[in-house]
């Protein structure tokens, strides 16, 4: 469900914020196992999701700010084009861009950047979709 895979990325990372402490570069790291979990599980045979909700989860305990952002991108997008995959990509690429700009440490970029190419890739057939004309829009 939608709000168990956020919480996927939201609740581990929270917990190493608060509990833990944690440098940039293991704040980045415990970023990157989250979504790796989702996307690639063990138990499912690493046949996992796309990691749009996880990162989410993710984002929300690193920068609500950054997902603002994210999501004006993600809405903007749908409401013009109809397309869920072409909201979530485009929104997946503007999270590392936004966090640069609001000066977040490197290694919160680089995963961030790392996330937002897993999601890209999970993305491959909803892109190829796109680009053939044979993706399905949303219906409101």
């Amino acid at each position: 469900t939608l709000v168990g895979d956020i919480l996927k990325g939201f609740l581990p990372l929270l917990a190493c914020k608060v509990w833990l402490n944690p440098t940039p570069t293991q704040l980045g790291i415990a970023c990157a196992v989250a979504i790796i979990g989702h996307c690639y599980p063990v138990y499912l045979k690493f046949k996992g999701g796309k990691g749009v909700a996880t990162a989410l989860g993710i984002f929300l305990v690193l920068s609500p700010k950054a997902v603002l952002g994210a999501a004006a991108v993600f809405v903007i997008t749908v409401a013009i084009s109809r397309f869920i995959s072409l909201g979530s990509v485009l929104a997946a690429m503007s999270a590392p861009l936004l966090i640069l700009m609001l000066n977040h440490p490197q290694p919160v970029f680089l995963a961030t950047l790392f996330i937002a190419a897993l999601i890209i890739w999970r993305h491959r057939t909803n892109i190829k979709r796109l680009l053939d004309g044979s993706e399905n829009r949303f219906k409101a």
